[in-house]
């Protein structure tokens, strides 16, 4: 059977993962769902990107790249490994397996000057809001994270016209203070 291992995660390249079950991570960890409070975060995240997005004029650019978050069902799940490191200069790196009408699984880079100081690991969960296979290259992303010890973290990804492709967040384990954007390089495999 092929599988696809990110982090702690191993998933099947056939298996079928609802929403409901995208719990994998916390279940590796001991744990039987999600906690609550990181679905609430999930659904809060996602709620005012798509709010803050609907806001631009209906004739748009942004809004007209995201006609597709008319459709609340999404593409499908994510779940993976996000880490963030710098003094000034950073390092991002996030490796996601979405699950949808396919599997698939998408890495993310990107490096670059901002007012981030330190460094965490997070597994992260969330919304695949379009068909990973048209998504591979350049893309915009935002990372918020406030971790001292323990926090939360939320990462978005967007194409270079502002389309909308996910949103994920998880909790924290390191020493980080960001609020970050830029661009990175997506691959899709």
């Amino acid at each position: 059977m092929d599988t696809y291992r990110v982090g702690l995660v191993e998933v099947a390249k056939d298996s079928l993962v609802l929403a409901s079950e995208i719990i994998v991570v916390y279940q590796l960890k001991g744990e039987d769902e999600m906690p609550e409070r990181l679905e609430e975060i999930a659904e809060q995240v996602l709620a005012d990107q798509i709010g803050k997005i609907m806001e631009a004029p209906a004739d748009s650019a942004v809004v007209k790249a995201n006609l597709h978050l008319l459709d609340p069902d999404g593409f499908g799940v994510a779940v993976g490994e996000l880490s963030l490191a710098g003094v000034l200069w950073y390092a991002l790196d996030c490796t996601l397996v979405v699950k949808g009408s396919s599997t698939c699984v998408v890495s993310f880079n990107a490096t670059g000057f901002s007012w981030d100081v330190g460094v965490f690991t997070s597994q992260v969960v969330g919304t695949w809001l379009v068909d990973p296979c048209t998504t591979g290259g350049k893309c915009h992303f935002t990372c918020v994270v406030v971790d001292v010890g323990e926090g939360v973290v939320t990462f978005s990804l967007f194409s270079e016209h502002g389309k909308l492709y996910g949103t994920f967040v998880g909790d924290t384990e390191g020493a980080d203070v960001a609020d970050i954007h830029g661009t990175g390089t997506l691959s899709v495999s």
